[in-house]
């Protein structure tokens, strides 16, 4: 069959292919002296006389010219020898060679590779006289197409000119000539010549006018062995005169050759292996296509039987053809079928047997991620069948593959969904080698997330506040809390815009002394200019928010404190407030980290509050007052009088007291000349006495503060029990007290206690 392949890349793919091999000849051990061994070396730095390896010759057609006259072999060592060379005499030129062998056995042309490159300046090389071309890379000849004239415009990778040679253990590509691009042997009917070519893979070679592989004119030369494929113009041309005794023609592989769209050529077939005239003999061979008709020289030639290719379109079943390896595989219909049961072609090794590399077996991974994120693949346990490494591919299942490499592969995917995700394997070496894709991994994207953290603080003392709700609105309505700590951590999906705020129930966490009378006293010194409260307190001061800030405030604190219901509907104490009150995202696309909040209590002005289960502050006094309570029980009334030192600066008292309300029934408070600028607010629940009183200039003096009075309900009763449950002043100090009072008329039985021992 023929193919054609790129001639402009089959330099490079040969450069870098492991497995353009050529089987020698077997021919005779040449084991020569110095005197019969010329050395050329293209990287030799000694003598450079070509008497040693040491000293050998730069330069190939130096060796040449110095080989003559001894009639001597030229060993080259490897490497790219940019010439033209001019052969004569009984002279041979050997490649192959490392630089240090003594022995032509030695040589391996497969592994050192010897390149003449004649960089399109003239043919590579040309030959008058009995010479030898074994084991080189023969590239880049160019003569032009012309007139015919056999040396200006034949023979563009090498020419014989009434010579005899052998030609042999050769790689020759990418030459051009208008006759014999590859090689043209030239003889007439005195001087026939003898060339025997043989064991030589001769491709992508360009004959405008006849051959493009091998063209034999009027010369008993023979063609034997060789691969000859995908040249343009005739793969062989024996373009033969019937007086001449022919060569031998025999074991070729002559595939895939091909004409250009050439004027002289509008009557034959575009594709043409061989081209013969009636007395040439070409058997044992795989020839795609033969065109064996000229009207000059009689009736068409008959096909031997024993020729493939040609009309049972078969292949030659090369390894991998388009990458230059022209081995042969085991089901080649070309292995033992040339002459004397050896292969046809140019590769006398054993078949090759086709290499398999298995599926991988496993394939492992997150099963779920998100957008943009780069997640983690693994496989393996492929293995090759001839032991080579392997390396493997992932298909994604978005369109993508990766590059082959490592059994560990990274990606990222850019929309939602699930995908199925395979992998394969191949051989690192023979890459076409490749299996099976394995069995599906799958897995679920989801939209990309982004963090969205902070805590949420008391503003006085950077208490956390728990509990609290975290309100998420927008694109995605969804509800948070914050933790023990005030910390929040929540996700958003990428590109989402949404507004956050915080919330807590009003009274929520909200303990008796953290709403003070005192917090009354900053309200109204505030409002009076005497004090300045900060923004936080500001926001605490103004209860009923409508942004000023007044003595009604202060008021509505102290009625808060006692109990009593606001005498407006606008009062806002005890309900919590977040500031800032709202943050806003737009179309999120990144973490968003320290998103922090600031609770206030409103009301809460002197910024008491604590986190539930912590120990209050105020619990245990900051000063040392001395507190005094007296009982005075006289024509069926309880009189506790409540005593103060000088000198404590006293702006507010928040009282509670504890009674049996069965026995005792409270009457009245009775301010004394301490308490006469005192606002006192009191509020009387059941069994429970609830006082608030604040000022705003502070009160210095010693003596009795305030009295309290009850009447006995029952003076059958003698004895009851009163438990002041608070006696604040400010916000320093809160004093407990439980005391047993005799019911009297005696005024003797009069209990004083001092506070200051009883508190916890």
């Amino acid at each position: 069959m023929r193919k054609k392949i790129n001639t402009s890349l089959l330099i490079t793919i040969y450069l870098l292919s492991a497995f353009i091999t050529i089987q020698p000849c077997q021919s005779q051990n040449y084991n020569l002296t110095n005197e019969t061994v010329v050395y050329v070396n293209i990287n030799a730095t000694g003598s450079n006389n070509g008497n040693s390896w040491n000293d050998a010759f730069n330069s190939l057609q130096k060796g040449i010219d110095k080989a003559k006259p001894k009639n001597a072999q030229v060993w080259v060592a490897k490497g790219t020898y940019q010439e033209n060379l001019v052969m004569r005499g009984n002279i041979g030129i050997y490649g192959g060679f490392q630089g240090n062998e003594t022995s032509l056995n030695q040589r391996n042309f497969n592994t050192n590779k010897t390149i003449i490159d004649g960089k399109n300046r003239n043919r590579v090389i040309i030959c008058y006289g009995s010479n030898t071309i074994d084991g080189f890379t023969i590239k880049n000849g160019y003569v032009p197409e012309g007139s015919g004239d056999v040396l200006k415009n034949r023979g563009g990778g090498i020419l014989f000119y009434r010579a005899n040679g052998e030609v042999r253990n050769n790689f020759i590509i990418n030459n051009f000539a208008g006759w014999g691009g590859g090689i043209y042997v030239d003889g007439d009917q005195n001087n026939p010549g003898y060339v025997l070519i043989e064991y030589n893979i001769i491709v992508g070679n360009t004959g405008s006018s006849c051959a493009g592989g091998v063209e034999i004119n009027q010369s008993r030369s023979s063609v034997r062995y060789n691969t000859i494929v995908d040249n343009v113009g005739w793969g062989l041309e024996i373009p033969m005169r019937p007086k001449i005794i022919l060569g031998y023609f025999h074991s070729n592989i002559i595939d895939g050759n091909k004409f250009n769209n050439h004027e002289r050529f509008s009557n034959r077939p575009k594709g043409c292996d061989v081209w013969s005239y009636a007395r040439a003999c070409i058997d044992y061979s795989f020839i795609g296509e033969i065109w064996d008709y000229d009207s000059r020289w009689g009736s068409p030639f008959s096909h031997p039987t024993n020729i493939y290719g040609d009309f049972d379109n078969k292949e030659p079943m090369f390894v991998n053809r388009e990458g230059m390896d022209f081995r042969l595989k085991s089901n080649s219909p070309c292995i033992g079928t040339g002459k004397h049961g050896k292969n046809m072609g140019a590769n006398q090794n054993k078949p090759y047997y086709e290499e398999t590399v298995t599926v991988p077996n496993s394939l492992s991974g997150p099963s779920h991620g998100e957008i943009g994120e780069s997640l983690n693949f693994s496989t393996g346990g492929s293995v090759s069948s001839y032991g080579h490494s392997v390396e493997y591919q992932f298909k994604w299942g978005d369109g993508n593959n990766s590059s082959w490499g490592i059994e560990n592969k990274n990606h990222s995917y850019q929309h939602t969904g699930t995908y199925k995700i395979q992998t394969r394997a191949r051989c690192k070496i023979h890459t076409s080698i490749v299996s099976s894709w394995s069995d599906y991994h799958h897995v679920n994207i989801l939209p990309k997330q982004y963090s969205v953290t902070g805590e949420v603080l008391y503003y006085s003392n950077f208490q956390p506040i728990g509990n609290a709700s975290l309100i998420i609105t927008g694109d995605i309505n969804q509800n948070e809390i914050t933790d023990m700590n005030g910390s929040f951590n929540f996700s958003i999906e990428a590109e989402k815009s949404f507004c956050l705020s915080i919330s807590k129930s009003k009274g929520e966490d909200i303990e008796p002394f953290d709403i003070t009378s005192y917090d009354a006293v900053l309200t109204a010194r505030h409002a009076l200019g005497l004090v300045e409260l900060n923004n936080y307190q500001q926001i605490a001061a103004d209860v009923d928010r409508d942004g000023e800030i007044l003595i009604f405030d202060a008021t509505l604190i102290a009625r808060y404190v006692v109990g009593l219901p606001p005498i407006s509907t606008t009062s806002y104490v005890s309900e919590w407030f977040f500031s800032p009150e709202k943050r806003s995202f737009q179309n999120i696309t990144s973490n968003e980290f320290d998103q922090n909040y600031v609770g206030i209590i409103i009301g809460d002005v002197h910024g008491g509050w604590t986190s539930p289960g912590l120990l209050k502050n105020n619990i245990v006094p900051s000063k040392q007052h001395k507190n005094y309570v007296k009982y005075n029980y006289e024509n069926k009334q309880l009189i506790i009088s409540l005593f103060v030192e000088s000198g404590q600066e006293i702006f507010s008292s928040d009282i509670e007291i504890v009674y049996d309300s069965e026995i005792l029934n409270f009457t009245k408070i009775e301010k004394t000349d301490l308490s006469k600028n005192f606002q006192i607010i009191h509020n009387r629940l059941n069994n429970r006495l609830l006082i608030s009183m604040y000022t705003i200039d502070p009160l210095n003096d010693e003596g009795v503060l305030l009295k309290l009075y009850f009447e006995n309900s029952q003076p059958i009763k003698n004895k009851t029990v009163i438990d002041l449950k608070r006696f604040l002043l400010n916000d320093d100090i809160n004093i407990k007290l439980t005391t047993e009072v005799i019911l009297a008329k005696d005024n003797s039985f009069l209990n004083e206690v001092k506070l200051t021992n009883n508190y916890p």
